[in-house]
């Protein structure tokens, strides 16, 4: 009988592994995703993953809530409608706050309770940037309770979200500089030629550079 007991502790343990490997993998994808769709089908997985992870650690409120993650997921994926999508959503907080009672272990519960509530509000970001941004304000929440439930495998996943959230985050800033750059840059050679071209046609009675307006003409002019 020992033996029977060790063996099936050997064998929720490493599908644990099994099940936390595969979330890590997911985590560590989505936040590089720029396809919206694509963030979503990734995360689902991830939530099945740790759904299946929580519940063979014995943490219910925390599975409760991946597994409300993954409704909330899936509800995003294939509901088009804003105000279908708006019901179910809260249709979905309330099922989370009543099983949340149910399944009520002490500070725990509240800390996954509280990950969870905001990582639903991150789901229904307009762009996978705020999506990550509004993760990040959840995470303290779900390292707190992998800390105190001693789940070692969600812990590293959860340090691990945190970092590649911020690299995306960092990745997509200077991104989103350059392209501001860019902007900025055509828009003084566009002043500059507007500038040559009125300043030009002055000098010479209204008749200008032939051939050359804009950018062109202001480059032209500096390297004469």
């Amino acid at each position: 009988m020992p033996y029977l007991i060790d063996d099936a502790i050997y064998t929720a343990s490493a599908i644990s592994i099994l099940l936390g490997m595969i979330g890590l993998a997911c985590v560590m994808t989505w936040p590089f995703l720029r396809c919206l769709r694509r963030v979503i089908v990734v995360q689902s997985v991830g939530a099945v993953a740790f759904t299946l992870q929580f519940s063979v650690l014995g943490a219910s409120t925390a599975a409760v809530a991946c597994g409300i993650s993954l409704a909330q997921l899936l509800i995003a994926l294939t509901v088009r409608d804003r105000g279908v999508r708006s019901a179910l959503n809260i249709a979905s907080l309330v099922t989370l706050l009543t099983l949340v009672l149910f399944t009520w272990v002490g500070i725990a519960s509240l800390f996954a309770a509280s990950g969870g509530i905001i990582n639903m509000s991150a789901r229904n970001q307009p762009s996978p940037m705020r999506m990550k941004t509004v993760f990040l304000i959840g995470s303290p929440f779900w390292l707190a309770h992998n800390i105190m439930g001693g789940a070692l495998s969600a812990l590293t996943v959860d340090l691990i979200s945190v970092f590649t959230n911020m690299t995306g985050l960092y990745l997509a800033s200077i991104e989103a500089r350059k392209c501001l750059q860019g902007e900025v840059s055509d828009t003084v050679w566009r002043r500059a030629g507007i500038l040559y071209g009125t300043f030009s046609g002055r000098r010479s009675g209204g008749a200008g550079t032939p051939g050359l307006s804009g950018p062109a003409a202001a480059q032209q002019e500096c390297r004469a």
